[in-house]
């Protein structure tokens, strides 16, 4: 899982200076859910090769296997909100 920072901790993550993992360990923790928003994106964003804008945008109704209903994704958030309590 990747570590989600919030702007105040950037400047202590990103600090060469800074080498004691004692130090940057409180950075590592679950990220409020409730600061994130899961949304179903374009099939282009599986290929590195597709670096628009339009990889990020929200794309509802996609159809086929890539089509998530609303409803869905907000089971999803639920149960990552869930997990990360």
């Amino acid at each position: 899982m990747p570590v989600i920072l919030s702007p105040a901790d950037y400047d202590v993550w990103l600090n060469p200076s800074v080498q004691e993992a004692l130090r940057l360990q409180p950075f590592l923790r679950p990220y409020p859910p409730e600061e994130m928003e899961a949304y179903p994106v374009s099939t282009r964003v599986n290929n590195p090769a597709n670096g628009t804008r339009e990889c990020i945008e929200s794309s509802p109704g996609q159809g086929g296997d890539d089509e998530v209903s609303e409803r869905t994704w907000k089971d999803i958030r639920s149960d990552f909100s869930t997990v990360n309590r």
